[in-house]
């Protein structure tokens, strides 16, 4: 019983009780009904067995975290849950404060979920704009229990125009230059707290909260046309002496690879370019000695994007960035 007030009432009489219940714990009680009458006969009595429940289900989404951006298709995972759990449903909403919500499937799931998958796939083709997904989760007694987060839906990029990715926060630019993808692909930048991360014990570095995660389908890009990866920092946040670096997570775990990258302290900047997306995210550590010994690894030499112009005459790029490895 979820609401404050219990009422019971008799086809024979007007009589009614009132039974509050909001300072009761949840949980099951009895109540008993006895009835006399004047003739001195055994009492009658009538036991019914209540659930008291005054706490709202669990309604919670993990993923896709708020600002997100996601693609056509989209994986929602989360928590709807209760201890009388009834149903939940998951509604989509466009733009910033929706006043129509439609079914984002078209029944109610009647299964109680805790931090799993809560929805497979969003329908409709949506794009460019930001949207809002809710869950709704009820309880036998019909109490509410709601989350939402904002979305971005990301439409197609052509692989021969490339283009430039930004997360809503506008920390970090990826920029795809022309034939980089392997083919049109959904390309999405989200950023990933630290807390998120296990991360392993190295005391070369350490980490600052810049880590995004940029997705493809296929990861890898075309090795002659690296994407321009840009990550804005905080010079505040950096301790005496180290320097911003970019470094990126190898495969199903927990090792980072050092990437490197040039650092714009003017801007706040650090720039590397990238052969294949993933995790990335900006450490700081010593500035990198000088080796007059190292060389140019062969065919590492490359600029992007190749058609720029200093003036900003004809064409929209005002600078190249360029880049090469060292053995």
């Amino acid at each position: 019983m979820g609401l404050s007030t219990i009422w019971w009432g008799w086809l024979r009489t007007d009589w009614r009780l009132k039974w509050d219940t909001a300072s009761l714990k949840d949980g099951e009680y009895q109540l008993k009904l006895v009835a006399t009458d004047g003739s001195d006969q055994p009492p009658t009595e009538l036991a019914r067995s209540v659930i008291v429940d005054n706490t709202p289900p669990k309604a919670e989404i993990s993923r896709p975290r708020n600002n997100d951006q996601v693609g056509q298709v989209m994986m929602l995972f989360g928590t709807a849950t209760d201890a009388n759990f009834k149903s939940y449903q998951v509604e989509f909403g466009e733009g910033a404060s929706p006043t129509i919500w439609a079914a984002a499937f078209t029944q109610d799931s009647q299964t109680s979920v805790e931090q799993g998958e809560l929805l497979q796939g969003l329908p409709g083709k949506r794009s460019g704009i930001y949207s809002l997904l809710r869950l709704t989760v009820e309880d036998q007694v019909v109490q509410p229990g709601q989350a939402q987060v904002r979305i971005s839906i990301t439409s197609l990029m052509e692989k021969a125009r490339g283009g430039d990715v930004r997360p809503a926060d506008g920390g970090i630019s990826l920029y795809l230059p022309p034939n980089s993808l392997q083919q049109d692909a959904i390309v999405t930048v989200n950023r990933t707290p630290s807390s998120a991360i296990s991360w392993s014990l190295d005391s070369s570095w350490q980490p600052l909260d810049l880590v995004y995660q940029l997705v493809a389908d296929p990861l890898r890009l075309n090795k002659i046309k690296p994407a321009t990866l840009t990550i804005i920092y905080d010079e505040a946040s950096l301790t005496r002496g180290k320097q911003p670096t970019i470094f990126r997570q190898l495969d199903n775990s927990q090792q980072w690879q050092l990437i490197g990258g040039m650092v714009n302290t003017s801007r706040q900047t650090v720039s590397t370019a990238i052969h294949q997306l993933g995790r990335y995210g900006v450490m700081e550590m010593a500035p990198v000695e000088a080796d007059n010994s190292a060389q140019l690894l062969k065919e590492s030499l490359t600029y992007q994007p190749r058609v720029f112009s200093p003036t900003g005459r004809r064409v929209p790029n005002t600078e190249t960035t360029i880049s090469f490895q060292l053995d």
